[in-house]
């Protein structure tokens, strides 16, 4: 059991899934090459300092490359200081890319296959570090070219560091465990709607949501269609936040669902009638989170919506 020193420094890491994806038709006849991550950004809140952090080990959640195409590639990892046009409205560059380790920087990829890395962060044990809000890339590329062009993906990783020295032991943090090892797919749905009109989303689009758990046990899950503005996730172009999260309800927001079972996730949409909303495109979040876990962890998916005029 871990002592109460540790409960009053919560260590978050919120996985935003915004799946990285780059893909082009090299010279070579037939073929195709691409590349996708789904550490698109990824935010640590709460880090300690003067210790380390294995994302694989607490989390269940190392790097994965994938080679999309049907040519094997050969890439290489690289942790990248940002340049000052990159960076997130209050955050600076990590002072030192030595701060992160990978456990493996090179590999050949077989087609469909997936290059696997542990991502271990380690803060210096230094005060003046204390409350600081760091952003460093991790860049996954192609060596050589493939065809005539190479292939590279930037993840952002965003690290806030605790404010307070937190009286905890390397042992137990060892202790603790979340297991990001589940899906929900698709990763987006779109949706046109009328105003003042109640839909049950999957009817209207011809999609739901499905939590995927591929463990060897049972997990139970919270859904909640959260306020975009609580999170790091930009609109795409042409898309607004939605002025309230409530318009999108997750009809059972808690599911337990078996091992190695899939279990739809079902929602209603309605925007009442207010001539603000007519027209407008508005983008929902939709956070699904893992109950039960020594450190709090979820994933995000999202709705985009259109309202008709």
């Amino acid at each position: 059991m871990l002592n109460n020193k540790y409960k009053g420094h919560n260590f978050i890491l919120k996985i935003i899934l915004v799946i990285l994806i780059v893909i082009f038709i090299p010279q070579i006849a037939h073929a195709r090459a691409g590349l996708s991550t789904s550490w698109g950004e990824v935010i640590l809140r709460n880090v300690a300092i003067g210790l380390s952090y294995n994302t694989r080990e607490l989390l269940n959640l190392p790097l994965r490359v994938t080679n999309t195409g049907d040519m094997s590639i050969d890439i290489q990892v690289e942790i990248i200081a940002p340049g000052a046009g990159s960076l997130k409205d209050d955050y600076e560059v990590i002072p030192s890319t030595g701060w992160i380790k990978l456990g493996q920087e090179y590999f050949t990829i077989a087609p469909k296959e997936n290059a696997v890395t542990d991502v271990i962060i380690s803060i210096p044990d230094d005060e003046k570090y204390l409350g600081k809000k760091y952003q460093f890339h991790i860049y996954s590329h192609s060596t050589g070219s493939v065809g005539f062009m190479g292939l590279g993906l930037m993840s952002r990783v965003l690290l806030n560091i605790a404010p307070v020295r937190a009286d905890v032991t390397p042992e137990e943090i060892s202790q603790l465990k979340a297991n990001l090892n589940f899906s929900v797919t698709p990763q987006t749905i779109y949706a046109t709607v009328e105003l003042d009109r109640n839909y049950n989303l999957e009817k209207l689009t011809g999609k739901a949501f499905k939590l995927v758990n591929p463990n060897d046990e049972t997990y139970s899950y919270k859904i909640t269609s959260m306020d975009p503005k609580k999170t790091i996730i930009i609109p795409p172009k042409g898309y607004e936040i939605c002025p309230d999260a409530s318009f999108l309800k997750v009809i059972k927001p808690k599911l337990k669902v078996s091992a190695n079972g899939i279990k739809k996730i079902k929602m209603h949409l309605k925007i009442p009638y207010k001539e603000e909303h007519i027209g407008k495109k508005y983008m929902f979040v939709v956070y699904t989170e893992v109950l039960k876990q020594d450190i709090p962890v979820g994933k995000y998916s999202m709705v985009y919506v259109t309202v008709e005029e």
